[in-house]
């Protein structure tokens, strides 16, 4: 009987270190995301500031702390392939706009591609104690008048666009996406499809191919100036080979 006790209570012992250890885990996380600049949302507008931030940022396991599951999760799964890939992205765009080659419609070819746009403008509304509802929109982009876009013509994998982002309105439109306090805390509660997780199943498993295409594209473009055209029909070849591969 006595030894029973003694691993009962051994047990409880253990349970207990377990239960503190993952506490003051989770303690310390909060701290040092806190430190990083992303401290826990308080209010409904902290929440808005600090989820685009992230996305501006491309840390989209930070911007995950920001809404609740299942969509947290998927940021979290992408957040790496995410991350580099975008960040291939910024630097393409930033190279076509130094260099004066970019279009409005080189620049939607490249939207798709992107994991999750930055440019997002949150606003609030039907804020109340414990709910409130956001609009995201996208800024710096727009959707041509003209039904037929050129390169819709061109032979693209959508598979590999928009990795983290698809249930997301397309440039000019927006989505009302609902929020709520989980444990004092707020957070969007974006709903996660079928149709967002298979995208972002193949941007972790091939986002490689599309940094190495973008990379490509950049670099010749740094290295020998040339045409707006001339960039459009390159893109068009390096991403049709992606597709292939």
């Amino acid at each position: 009987m006595r030894k029973i006790i003694v691993l009962a209570v051994a047990a409880v012992v253990v349970a207990a270190a377990g239960y503190l250890f993952l506490f003051k885990k989770k303690e310390l996380g909060s701290m040092v995301d806190s430190a990083s600049g992303y401290p826990e949302a308080t209010t409904a507008k902290e929440c808005v500031d600090l989820f685009r931030k992230a996305i501006k940022e491309r840390s989209y396991k930070m911007a995950a702390k920001y809404v609740t599951t299942p969509y947290g999760d998927e940021l979290r799964k992408g957040a790496d392939a995410g991350y580099e890939l975008g960040k291939e992205i910024d630097d393409l765009v930033s190279r076509m706009k130094n260099d004066g080659v970019m279009t409005d419609e080189m620049r939607l070819v490249i939207f798709y591609y992107d994991p999750f746009y930055p440019d997002i403008n949150p606003t609030l509304s039907n804020e109340q104690n414990e709910s409130a509802m956001a609009q995201i929109r996208f800024e710096g982009l727009s959707m041509p008048n003209t039904q037929t876009r050129a390169f819709e013509n061109w032979q693209l994998d959508g598979r590999a666009q928009r990795g983290l982002s698809v249930n997301m309105p397309l440039p000019g439109g927006g989505i009302n996406v609902p929020m709520k306090k989980e444990n004092n805390v707020w957070k969007l509660d974006f709903k996660v499809t079928l149709a967002q997780q298979l995208p972002n199943t193949f941007l972790n498993d091939y986002y490689k191919e599309y940094v190495n295409t973008f990379r490509i594209l950049s670099g010749e473009i740094k290295r020998d100036p040339t045409t707006k055209e001339n960039v459009k029909t390159r893109m068009k070849e390096l991403l049709e080979e992606a597709a292939r591969n």
